[in-house]
């Protein structure tokens, strides 16, 4: 394996276990077995780490965001969301303490509203599709504020999860909780033969992969 590799691989494990405020650039040339002068050589700080891992994380959303969206029926719009969300466990870190991310490292903000832009634009082109394939019945405004929510449970759900689950005597994922409010918001907007598909998939989220 490539230094860099072995740099971000590691870093990727801490980042996740630990957060991105309590990992230091020591912790991760440990972790990764290197010295920290040779971490330093292919990367001049913890913030460029994770700028490189935030990459690697879009790169890995590309099939997510290129689907032709004509193509699109209501379970592979399920299976997208499940396709998202086991990204999202593989880059966990990115979306606990964005605040923290955000703000201590000034060049990553504009890949997460680019994200941000990228996911909520592609779910309103899916239910235009949804809408104009008669399996959802919503004007455009409907469709715009929908967009707006789901995108914030992709984005947003870890953080709130986390707070919730203390309190909550549910026992199940982050990803699962996200995918059945996600297939939620759509059921006011379903035909009677589309929200018993919509029903069952809210009942057995294994269904969709």
């Amino acid at each position: 394996m490539k230094t860099v590799d072995r740099i971000l691989e590691a870093s990727l494990i801490l980042l996740n276990e630990q957060g991105a405020a309590k990992v230091t650039t020591n912790a991760i040339a440990d972790q990764a077995e290197l010295s920290v002068g040779n971490l330093y050589y292919h990367f001049k700080n913890k913030d460029e780490i994770i700028l490189a891992l935030f990459k690697r994380f879009n790169a890995q959303l590309t099939p997510l965001l290129s689907i032709v969206e004509e193509d699109c029926e209501l379970e592979h719009w399920a299976l997208w969301w499940h396709e998202w969300f086991d990204s999202v466990g593989h880059y966990q870190f990115l979306f606990h303490d964005q605040s923290y991310l955000q703000y201590s490292n000034r060049h990553i903000r504009p890949y997460y509203h680019r994200l941000m832009k990228q996911v909520e634009q592609k779910q309103l082109s899916i239910f235009q599709s949804l809408k104009h394939r008669n399996e959802l019945v919503a004007t455009e405004s409907d469709l715009i504020r929908i967009a707006q929510q789901v995108t914030f449970i992709a984005i947003f759900w870890q953080d709130f999860y986390e707070m919730h689950r203390h309190t909550s005597t549910q026992d199940q994922s982050p990803f699962t909780s996200a995918l059945q409010q996600i297939l939620g918001l759509l059921l006011p907007y379903m035909k009677a033969a589309e929200q018993i598909r919509v029903e069952q998939l809210i009942k057995q989220p294994s269904m969709v992969s």
